[in-house]
């Protein structure tokens, strides 16, 4: 008969701070008088990551191991996953970062930018797993446009890869804005985020201490005054 399983996290006094050691280059190059290019490189080596082990499963009451004792989950009424908080994992990031900016013409411009980035752990995080996790690929693509003076119109399209340590699905929004200049002093904005889905989950709780939310499609109209 199946019994409820409870995970269990417990603190540590010894958990302490994460070190890094952090190694960027770039590069920027004017391609022409309307193209311009950045690139950069980064090498990121952590130590000491948080992340959670497991110490060991045990029946309630009387905590004994169903491992060892497997009758000991008859006389129980749930069956703790005990795990610690510690600071068990090594890791090394790498990758790169790629953006251009393109002026099309006086009423138009392109910007792109891309992002890549891999985590390695090290042979002593085996017993150990990252209760963070990051998108290993991102890019966005933005275009203004002034089809008329005083009249903007901005599109921005987004990619965040997948988060698998939090089970965050990968997603591509699009988001416009559109902005009137009606004079020196006032300017009137309006827009709709998240045009391509009703709602996108962007960050899950690597603790479940939260309760994940979704960010649904939205609609705004803002008025500025400037003196």
């Amino acid at each position: 008969f199946p019994l409820p399983l409870r995970t269990r996290v417990n603190g540590n006094p010894e958990f302490g701070p994460e070190t890094l050691y952090a190694y960027e280059a770039g590069i920027r190059s004017q391609v022409s008088e309307r193209v311009s290019l950045d690139f950069a490189g980064f090498v990121f080596d952590y130590s000491g990551l948080r992340s959670i082990t497991t110490t060991g499963v045990f029946c309630n009451p009387g905590g004994a191991s169903p491992l060892v004792d497997p009758l000991c989950v008859l006389g129980s009424d749930s069956v703790f996953a005990d795990a610690i908080l510690n600071n068990a994992l090594e890791s090394r990031i790498t990758g790169g970062e790629l953006s251009m900016n393109w002026i099309v013409s006086d009423r138009a411009r392109v910007a792109a930018f891309v992002a890549y980035a891999r985590e390695d752990f090290g042979a002593g995080s085996a017993d150990a797993f990252n209760v963070a996790g990051y998108p290993e690929l991102q890019a966005t693509l933005r275009a203004d446009w002034m089809p008329v003076t005083g009249l903007s119109v901005g599109v921005l399209v987004r990619y965040v890869d997948d988060i698998e340590a939090v089970s965050v699905p990968s997603l591509t929004q699009a988001n416009l804005n559109l902005r009137w200049q009606i004079n020196r002093d006032w300017a009137l904005n309006a827009g709709i985020r998240n045009l391509l889905k009703d709602r996108t989950l962007e960050y899950r709780s690597e603790l479940s201490d939260i309760v994940s939310t979704e960010i649904e499609r939205s609609a705004y109209v803002n008025v500025h005054f400037g003196f």
